[in-house]
């Protein structure tokens, strides 16, 4: 298993966490840090391509802000 930190917008928390757990449990997605809209991204190795891709779309589209590797 393996762990990823986003940043997002705060209105954006919910539609993130619905995206990553809708396909087909990606991503186990939890509130790291609800103030500063910090998401922890639990997944298993063989998901980091597809989880990838979703948060470069997601960055181009400025839901997430930034991504803390771990």
């Amino acid at each position: 298993m393996s762990n990823l930190s986003v940043l997002v917008d705060k209105k954006n928390i919910y539609y993130v966490k619905y995206i990553f757990e809708g396909y087909d449990g990606m991503a186990q997605v939890t509130t790291k840090d609800k103030n500063k809209a910090i998401v922890n991204l639990i997944f298993h190795n063989s998901q980091h391509h597809e989880l990838i891709k979703i948060i470069k779309a997601f960055l181009d589209e400025g839901i997430i802000q930034e991504v803390f590797e771990q």
